[in-house]
């Protein structure tokens, strides 16, 4: 079989860059379709790349993409939320679900400790006290459980949103980080007034 020779497009209107075979500076788009798609900015630029090679392949005098290609992506584009917040409902529920059981278990060996104290430790700690501790810390505690993974996760977040910016627009992504990042002491020192 006959390898295809990409032809130079001087002008690539979807990205307005110079092309080598289809648009966006990629040959023939073979080798990008068959990746993982994850996020859902991805799921959308590889959409709009089919877009663009649905109308400017003919053009260029190449093959249009299959139809199917569009519809499975734009499937895809609407099921991820869903799929998304389904994920996220088990994640509150099962973390919500062992903050209440770890909660359960603390305000239960606090009471019963509490039955244990002797006369001069019961005058040290007030009722009060005891009472506040096996509320509102354990509450701290359960909250805590529920949402001690977005410390984590969400940088995580940050690094993937930053490596799609960079891959989307290249270096000014990165001064926009920078800019960002030294606005932060700014932004801590207006919150202290």
């Amino acid at each position: 079989m006959m390898a295809v020779q990409a032809k130079m497009v001087p002008h690539c209107p979807p990205c307005s860059a110079v092309c080598t075979g289809g648009p966006c500076g990629r040959r023939s788009h073979r080798g990008h379709r068959g990746r993982r798609l994850v996020f859902q900015p991805i799921l959308l630029q590889y959409l709009l790349t089919f877009l663009a090679d649905w109308a400017y392949h003919p053009l260029l005098g190449l093959a249009r993409p299959p139809a199917w290609h569009g519809y499975v992506l734009s499937v895809a584009l609407g099921v991820c939320p869903f799929i998304s917040g389904i994920l996220e409902n088990v994640h509150q529920h099962c973390m919500g679900l062992m903050g209440f059981q770890i909660r359960t278990a603390l305000v239960q060996a606090m009471y019963r400790k509490s039955l244990l104290l002797s006369s001069a430790a019961r005058a040290q700690h007030s009722t009060g006290k005891i009472v506040n501790v096996m509320s509102t810390d354990t509450y701290l505690i359960d909250q805590f459980l529920q949402y001690f993974h977005l410390m984590w996760c969400s940088v995580c977040m940050i690094i993937v949103a930053v490596a799609l910016l960079i891959r989307a627009i290249g270096w000014p992504a990165v001064v926009g980080l920078a800019l960002i990042l030294l606005s932060f002491p700014l932004a801590g020192e207006v919150m202290m007034r």
